[in-house]
């Protein structure tokens, strides 16, 4: 009876996705399916009838989850006969709790102990435990002998979760409060990260985390509430690291088994609403709550939850009590349900997000890679794009086509916005599923530079009508190449040199706007007919308290290396081996410090006479305030570099190639000093300069009026602003 109550409460939950995916065919292979299976297996099988896939094969995995759980339990019931006989004890005592945790316990000692214990091994100590026992028969009253430091409040009866969390909550003294069930076990940091998340995170009311089962499947990563006040855990019976559930979310509500909020937001809302005793809804009733209030409930994929569920058990009284109370619920909050969206088993991307984030634009942002400030190559640039765009009101899905893995999510997420998406592990491949499951998600694509415009192009063109397209050039990739070919001896012709360039402004064809860096890039596409182009160079603030003239010696180079025939590779080995030698001539014990990731054997073999081969360093800043002078000494290039505009902005005077200042648009002796790509000309200007006071300072003013005047944070906002809103 309990199975046959489950699938009715299910088929009348969603009766519209119920008869559109019925038929008798498809029934008797669910009928088939559900023969001799366990009760848990024979609801996971109607689900998939529902979703209309097919039903799988009992596979081995699902025979060892049901052992995991077994096994989980009997050697929890072991290490807490163990613990009870060492007659040890857990101390929790804390004079001025920051964090009040909030536990109920009904039995299951077994369970409790191992919470316990992973809050005594958390990384964050600042925290008091208050602890509501309902009246266990089993050997929770041993163990709360061996507590010492809590709050323990024993009562006579079973008084269940919701009337004894908010007989909890009045012994509370910390600032915070956090819910949270026995049957969950904490990693170290977790504590620590929601905390972090919730003082962090602007008018946030409260704070989840992703719930993962004993079976190593996700439970939630924050739960939807569906416009009849029926409920959904995100990404249930899923893998924990897919990319939609490993980023930042505004959601409808987390689970009560571990929610952190502010004592005085709990306070201002009278606890738990006691029509929801004895249980269900009181969480979501509060979360609802806080976002009507203007609070945000966050999701934290970074704050894990290991979760045995319904380790009190769960009975047919439970499901006619859930049911009970969604019926209370949409009666207490049927105009904020209005809202909300239709019940979906399937459809749940736009409904993963809480109300008020469902009404962002969404803009997919497609580049090699996750673009990370430390890898050069432009990919600064995208990341300050990427960052003011996730700063502006709108939903973004970062797309690495070309490096499409990353090591950890924390290193993927090391410089990016938490709140951005990031689609890893789909890459170039994998692009047109993606953008199919995807289909009718996203308002605007915004693809930078040419290669990849043109590896997707074909897969984009079909939604150019439904969709707004951006193609972020970045720059005319073909103008680099003609130089490398001439560096080479190779002749190029003016209609040679034509045809490829008009060839790459011709991947513009789909767009609705085109960005580039400069002023010379745009003039290419205006020239070829492309009227709605805009210019999106670099963005940084100055920093004046740097080091005097006379606190530095040395040059500077920063780059990323690890190349040997990319254009900045070519300038440092032309730079030490035909330029550096005539500098130290005259200025003898002068080095050369080169920073940034350096796996070319080319380059590592230039380390030695004053020459430094750094490879990445933690605190880049200190170089450029400890050098004299930054050189760029490129031979080709496409582009603004943007480590100029950074040397610049710290306070360090450039000396570059006639090159890179004409694509600057820099003038030389007065925000840089332009050098033609002649190794007797780059050093002697570098020796000129080297110990001219006057000129030096000169340099770093200008160099520092332009950067604030050009480059601003406020002003590169507004021009992105621009670009977006010309687009929607």
């Amino acid at each position: 009876m309990d199975v046959i109550f489950k699938l009715i409460v299910i088929s009348l939950r969603y009766p519209g996705k119920f008869l559109r995916k019925f038929s008798f065919s498809k029934f008797n292979v669910l009928l088939r399916a559900l023969r001799n299976e366990p009760s848990d297996q024979i609801v996971s099988n109607f689900v998939y009838f529902l979703k209309g896939e097919r039903i799988p094969q009992k596979p081995v995995k699902e025979e060892r989850q049901v052992t995991l759980r077994e096994q989980f339990l009997l050697e929890r019931q072991i290490l807490l006969d163990e613990f009870l006989k060492r007659k040890t004890k857990l101390d929790f005592s804390k004079s001025n709790p920051e964090l009040s945790i909030l536990m109920i316990l009904y039995n299951k000692a077994e369970l409790t102990l191992a919470c316990l214990q992973s809050l005594l091994d958390s990384d964050y100590k600042n925290f008091e435990l208050i602890i509501v026992d309902n009246n266990s028969t089993d050997k929770t009253h041993e163990l709360l002998k061996r507590i010492s430091g809590a709050k323990i409040i024993e009562n006579k009866e079973n008084i269940h979760f919701l009337r004894a969390n908010n007989q909890a909550y009045g012994y509370a003294r910390g600032e915070y409060l956090l819910f949270l069930n026995n049957d969950t076990t904490l990693p170290s940091k977790s504590l620590g990260l929601a905390m972090e998340t919730i003082k962090s995170v602007s008018h946030c009311g409260a704070v989840g985390g992703k719930i993962i089962l004993p079976e190593g499947w996700l439970q939630e990563a924050g739960s939807i509430v569906w416009n009849d006040g029926s409920c959904l855990g995100y990404g249930r019976h899923e893998e924990t690291d897919l990319p939609q559930y490993n980023f930042m979310r505004e959601t409808d509500y987390c689970s009560g088994a571990f929610l952190l909020t502010k004592a005085e937001l709990f306070k201002e809302h009278g606890g738990f609403d006691p029509i929801f005793e004895p249980a269900y809804y009181e969480e979501t009733d509060y979360c609802f709550w806080l976002h009507n209030s203007g609070y945000k409930v966050v999701y934290d994929p970074k704050v894990e939850i290991r979760h045995f569920e319904f380790g009190s058990g769960i009975s047919e009284k439970a499901f006619e009590l859930h049911r009970v109370n969604q019926q209370k619920f949409f009666q207490k909050h049927h105009e904020q349900l209005k809202g909300q969206c239709y019940p979906e088993l399937t459809e749940t991307l736009i409904p993963r997000f809480a109300a008020k984030a469902r009404q962002k634009k969404r803009i997919l942002y497609i580049d090699d890679r996750v673009p990370h400030i430390d890898f050069g190559s432009g990919f600064p640039r995208s990341n300050t794009i990427v960052n003011m765009i996730a700063g502006m009101d709108w939903q973004v899905t970062i797309f690495p086509l070309n490096f499409p893995d990353e090591d950890t999510w924390d290193v993927a997420y090391r410089d990016i916005n938490p709140f951005v998406e990031i689609a890893i592990g789909y890459g170039l491949s994998r692009f047109d599923t993606f953008i199919d499951e995807r289909k009718g998600y996203f308002d605007v694509i915004w693809i930078s530079r040419p290669h990849n415009m043109e590896a997707v192009e074909k897969i984009i063109e079909p939604l150019e009508d439904k969709l707004k397209i951006i193609y972020d050039a970045e720059a005319i990739f073909a103008e680099r190449e003609i130089r490398q070919k001439q560096l080479n001896g190779i002749i190029c012709t003016s209609s040679y040199t034509e045809a490829m360039i008009r060839k790459e402004v011709g991947l513009a064809e789909i767009a609705h706007v085109v960005s580039s860096v400069s002023e010379n890039d745009a003039g290419h596409f205006k020239k070829h007919g492309f009227e709605n182009v805009v210019v999106l160079g670099h963005c940084l603030d100055i920093k004046t308290n740097t080091s005097s003239f006379d606190d530095r010696e040395g040059l500077l180079f920063v780059g990323n290396l690890d190349y040997s025939e990319s254009p900045n590779a070519d300038s440092v080995i032309w730079f030490v081996n035909e330029i550096f030698p005539l500098i130290r001539k005259d200025i003898p014990g002068i080095t050369f410090d080169v920073v940034g990731s350096a796996k070319s054997e080319k380059i590592q073999k230039l380390k030695g006479k004053g020459v430094k081969i750094l490879g990445k360093v933690d605190n880049l800043e200190s170089y450029y305030n400890q050098n004299r002078l930054f050189i760029a000494p490129t031979r080709y290039a496409a582009g603004i570099p943007f480590k100029i505009h950074e040397a610049a902005a710290n306070g360090l005077p450039v000396v570059a190639t006639r090159l890179l200042a004409d694509q600057l648009g820099w003038r030389h002796d007065v925000e840089l000093w332009a050098v033609e790509p002649e190794a007797e000309c780059f050093a002697e200007m570098i020796v000129s300069v080297y110990n001219h006071k006057t000129r030096w300072k000169n340099v770093q003013k200008n160099a520092f009026r332009y950067i604030e005047g050009e480059m601003s944070v406020k002003a590169y906002k507004q021009k992105i602003f621009n670009i977006l809103s010309g687009t929607v």
